[in-house]
Parts: structure tokens; C-alpha cells; sequence
């Protein structure tokens, strides 16, 4: 059964889950950008705070801080998001996934760079740092925020909540530590035995929008192809019947296929191409840029 079959609404601000099975959309920080909410605004702070903490143990080398510091991520299958099972089980990694994405990151050559800076750098640079990883671990970062927000929603909609022990652990801005065994008030799906928890739709997605893979499309292979025109590189230039010198992108691809390794290898040689595209996205509040 879906979220707004089981409450009878024809249509919210949040994503109408099925209740009893993972579901194929994820929280993804652009979308989470792109909304310029209040509650949009605290979670990018919070996302920010926290990452930009956890990235100064791995620069600085403090890896037992940092273990200590990410420690306490855990599966939180409340929201229903993720990759789709008989039920919902959370499959990101469970109590491992903060200690697991703070490996990814101190491990990542791309920090030694010193361009990694924020999440979104993250995204596109720290290989296997994928949306399902990004999506739980921005889950646990603002849980108290959804819960907030999941309240208010049920107030408007005259769905009933129950005070239940919240024993999965999230992080509380607020108080700067982790939170478990806590009692909140939320809506109970008694199909899957579990509380729900709501998600706006503006900030789900069912793929990674600020990712490796469009950096390579939208900036990295035009600049090669400007670069093969602007210095006639054999086989990587087509010469027109008008004398016109077009890229040969077929090839221009070919020799440097979409992998985060070559992505990152490019982003190091050329970071003014990076930082440029960067402003360039980070400046849109219209996710149609982001439909073709």
C-alpha cells in the first residue's frame, strides 16, 4: 500500500512511498540546494557542518577521530528510500556505512588534491561515494529535521501518530551528538511494523544530478573538444567541406572514457574548468536544467 492510499490524500509536499518495500529515489544534496526553504536551507548547513568536520580528520590525518566521529551511522529504513527489496532493510551498509564513507574519503586521492570541499565535491570525486551511500548518510545527518517535518505534515493532514522509542541512532544538530532509544511522536504502518517518516518530494531523485557522469558530459568533454580543435589533433577533428574544424566526439570519448579515475585526472589538470562548472550549478534553482 502507498503512503497517500493509506491516509486517503490526493496529493502532498511529500514522496508517496509504498509502504512495505524499499523505493527506487533518493535525498540528493542539488535538489536539497535547489530547495530554498527554510527547512532546505538548515539541512544543506547541517549536510556542510558535518562533512566539512568529518573531511578535516582526513586531510589532517586524524583517523581515529574520525572513525570515532562517523561511528554511529546506522540503517534508517523508516523513509522507505533505496534500492528495492521484499521489505524495507536498508542495504547502504547499516552501522558501517559512517565508518565506510570516512574510508572512501581519507583513502580518496582526489583529497590530496585539496578540491574536495563539500559534499557535492564529494559526489563527483570520492570513487564508490555513490547516491545510495550519499543519500543514507545525508538521511542520518537530518533525520531530526524529516521528523520536524513529518509532524507538521500529519498535523495538516489529520494522519494520526504514535509515541514510539526511536531506537535507530541520527544525528541532532541542536545538541551536536548522536541521539538514540528516543521517544517521538510519528505515524505507524503496522503492514511493515515500522514508523514513517516523510520526505519532501523536492529533495528526492532517483539518480545522482551532480554527478561524475554530467560533469563529463556538460564540461569535460567540450572542453577536450575545444581543445582538439584549437590544436588540430589528428584523429580527434573532423575538417568540413567548408574548412570548419568540428570535434570528433565519438573519438575525443573513446580515449578518455566516463570513469571517476579519468574525471578526477581532468579535474586535476584543468580545476578552473571544475570550479567554473561548479558555480555554474550551484547558481540554478531550476531543476529543468537538469532534465536533459
Amino acid at each position: 500500500m502507498r503512503l497517500y492510499e493509506k491516509y486517503s490524500i490526493e496529493d502532498a509536499d511529500f514522496i508517496n512511498v509504498e509502504l512495505t518495500t524499499d523505493n527506487e529515489k533518493w535525498i540528493d544534496p542539488m535538489k536539497m540546494h535547489m530547495d530554498k526553504s527554510p527547512m532546505g536551507l538548515k539541512c544543506c548547513s547541517i549536510i556542510q557542518q558535518y562533512f566539512q568536520k568529518l573531511l578535516k580528520f582526513a586531510i589532517d590525518g586524524k583517523y581515529k577521530e574520525g572513525y570515532e566521529y562517523t561511528k554511529n551511522f546506522s540503517e534508517l529504513n523508516e523513509t522507505r528510500l533505496g534500492y528495492s527489496q521484499k521489505r524495507p532493510k536498508g542495504l547502504s551498509g547499516g552501522e558501517q556505512l559512517g565508518n565506510e564513507i570516512f574510508s572512501l574519503t581519507k583513502n580518496s586521492e582526489a583529497i590530496k588534491t585539496g578540491l574536495v570541499g563539500d559534499i557535492f565535491d564529494a559526489g563527483v570525486m570520492i570513487e564508490k561515494f555513490g547516491i545510495d551511500k550519499m543519500s543514507d548518510f545525508i538521511t542520518n545527518l537530518i533525520l531530526e529535521e524529516l521528523i520536524s517535518y513529518t509532524q507538521k505534515e500529519c498535523g495538516k493532514h489529520n494522519i494520526p501518530m504514535k509515541n514510539i522509542k526511536f531506537k535507530g541512532k541520527y544525528w541532532s544538530y541542536s545538541k551536536q551528538a548522536w541521539m538514540r532509544n528516543t521517544m517521538v511522536n510519528l505515524p505507524f504502518d503496522d503492514d511493515s511494523n515500522m514508523a514513517i517518516i516523510f520526505v519532501p518530494k523536492s529533495f528526492c531523485e532517483t539518480k545522482l544530478i551532480y554527478s561524475p557522469e554530467r560533469f563529463y558530459t556538460k564540461a569535460m568533454i567540450p572542453f577536450l573538444g575545444k581543445e582538439a580543435v584549437n590544436n588540430r589533433i589528428s584523429g580527434l577533428i573532423r575538417i568540413l567541406k567548408n574548412n570548419t574544424i568540428k570535434p570528433y566526439y565519438t573519438e575525443i570519448k573513446k580515449q578518455n572514457p566516463c570513469t571517476r579515475k579519468n574525471v578526477n585526472k581532468f579535474i586535476n589538470r584543468h580545476s578552473d574548468v571544475y570550479k567554473e562548472y561548479k558555480r555554474k550549478q550551484l547558481s540554478y534553482i531550476d531543476y529543468d536544467n537538469y532534465k536533459d
